[in-house]
């Protein structure tokens, strides 16, 4: 079964240069780090590392599902 969350969570954006620092943050708040994928106009959050289509990466609670739907880009005029 597919749930939408609607999370409001303020969280750093590392940019993926940046992977051992939000690893360590992760670490100090009992967190997880989960990379900011994007393809397309999609986004989505996916518990890990990544190197493919990654944004960037953030630290959630490790609570949260291993897959966080996020909103689509918008393009101009929509």
């Amino acid at each position: 079964m597919r749930v939408t969350l609607a999370l409001l969570h303020e969280t750093e954006l590392f940019e993926t240069e940046r992977g051992k620092a939000a690893e360590l943050e992760a670490l100090r708040g009992g967190g997880s780090v989960y990379s900011w994928k994007t393809t397309g106009r999609a986004n989505w959050l996916e518990r890990g590392f990544s190197v493919v289509d990654v944004l960037g990466y953030v630290v959630l609670p490790s609570e949260l599902p291993a897959t966080i739907d996020m909103p689509d880009d918008t393009g101009e005029g929509d």
